[in-house]
């Protein structure tokens, strides 16, 4: 009986620690506050099977395509919420990852590589909006790095467009380099794509 007490002791103990570590996983995620309760059970059948089987062997990420306000990011983000217990995670907008590696060449004692590495560090990254951000040369550059270097580490990437294939590469080629835009797309070409379609529910 008294070891019985003890094992069921140490399983409580465990369960804990594990989820102690998923909310330190979580909270240095970059996860935005209103999607911090998002859950997987309201999300595609896709979604749900992707981050159900997602085990460390998981290779596959996903391309969430659609229009405004049609749950994508609600999805990518209810999929990092999914496995935190089992992985590490990491959300942001092409935007913002840019803007912050951009800002690493202004702040002394902050080098480049260490901002990039908080993109490709983590088990499963989320690029949220990919298309939308200002496509530069440098842009395009600095996205294909990050992206190569995760497919390179066979680390899955989680991606969300308003727009999918070809109208990615337009979108990405406005200012920047187009073979540069392409070999993204064909990247993310890897991952299984998932439709969102319907109203956009933020106004409805």
């Amino acid at each position: 009986m008294g070891f019985e007490v003890m094992a069921g002791a140490g399983d409580v103990s465990a369960r804990t620690e594990r989820e102690r570590a998923r909310q330190r996983r979580v909270k240095r995620s970059g996860i935005p506050a209103r999607y911090l309760a998002a859950s997987i059970d309201r999300c595609p059948v896709e979604v749900q099977r992707w981050a159900a089987e997602y085990g460390e062997r998981t290779r596959t990420g996903l391309v969430l395509h659609g229009g405004v306000g049609t749950g994508k990011t609600y999805a990518a983000c209810a999929a990092l919420l999914a496995i935190a217990d089992r992985a590490t995670v990491r959300f942001a907008t092409g935007s913002r990852m840019l803007r912050e590696i951009r800002s690493s060449y202004k702040r002394p004692g902050e080098a480049e590589e260490d901002v990039v590495a908080r993109y490709t560090g983590p088990r499963v990254l989320v690029i949220d909006d990919i298309g939308q951000e200002q496509a530069t040369d440098w842009a395009l550059s600095q996205l294909l790095s990050v992206i190569d270097e995760r497919q390179a580490a066979m680390k899955p990437t989680i991606y969300t467009t308003q727009t999918a294939g070809d109208g990615i590469v337009a979108r990405l080629s406005v200012h920047g380099d187009s073979s540069a835009a392409e070999a993204i797309v064909s990247r993310m070409r890897e991952c299984a794509a998932v439709a969102f379609r319907g109203p956009d529910r933020r106004v409805s």
